[in-house]
């Protein structure tokens, strides 16, 4: 039985201490919100997160890739903190979703390169998440449009995501973009956000099957919300076998 492991990076969590990165470069704010902090450890894991699940793909595997592709959405959310460096607060993780699971439409084309989405929910105990949309690879590309509803002890999310990046196996180049919205049980209140992210991939090379990018880029633009105060920034980070 094939299970797939979605690990949530998550939300800005007040009065956590103020971390940094030596292979950040954060640029300026020119988006009217607050100027943020660029997370250089969130960018690393979602470039480890797109690599197994290209991989994944790679390998015909496409809801289990699909549903890992969640979880750089999720990494995107804690890509810009607020100004002053807080960091990002790690949820115990989503769980466990057993494909065996799956209810709902979730057809892949057998022995082809695509599959359609609709209604398609895996669950495992208190979590449970639903994905519309579709994810073709063929030619070299993998190209994607879903839609993720999440649900776990203390946060419901929402959110989209479309990716057009050119692979191979050991290789990833391209574009990568997510914005949704989540609330969350924090301190006795439940806080409503949002993040709008584009990330670029280039040059990326990771060991086959998936894992900490050897080399390459991400460049990444992104814009938090959270208790009615934004925060925007951007930055690059380098991969160098790491994967924090």
């Amino acid at each position: 039985m094939n299970t797939l492991r979605l690990g949530m990076v998550g939300l800005v969590a007040l009065g956590l201490v103020a971390c940094g990165s030596d292979d950040t470069q954060t640029k300026s704010n020119n988006s009217g919100a607050a100027q943020g902090t660029f997370n250089a450890t969130t960018a690393k894991a979602a470039g480890t997160q797109i690599s197994t699940a290209v991989s994944q793909i790679l390998a015909g595997k496409g809801t289990e890739g699909a549903m890992a592709l969640a979880g750089v959405g999720q990494a995107a959310m804690g890509l810009v903190t607020p100004g002053g460096g807080a960091a990002t607060q790690g949820f115990q993780g989503i769980g466990e979703a057993s494909q065996a699971d799956t209810s709902g439409t979730c057809d892949c084309v057998p022995d082809g390169k695509s599959c359609t989405f609709k209604g398609c929910t895996s669950a495992s105990g208190a979590s449970s998440w639903t994905m519309d949309g579709t994810i073709s690879w063929d030619g070299g590309k993998v190209v994607c449009d879903l839609t993720f509803t999440g649900k776990s002890t203390g946060y419901d999310l929402d959110f989209h995501e479309v990716c057009d990046l050119a692979v191979t196996a050991t290789s990833l180049d391209g574009s990568f973009k997510t914005n949704g919205s989540a609330t969350v049980a924090a301190q006795g209140q439940n806080v409503a956000t949002t993040w709008d992210v584009s990330e670029t991939f280039a040059g990326v090379k990771f060991p086959e099957g998936g894992g900490c990018p050897s080399a390459g880029t991400i460049e990444a633009t992104a814009t938090f919300s959270a208790g009615g105060q934004s925060f925007s920034g951007s930055g690059s980070v380098t991969f160098d076998g790491t994967c924090q």
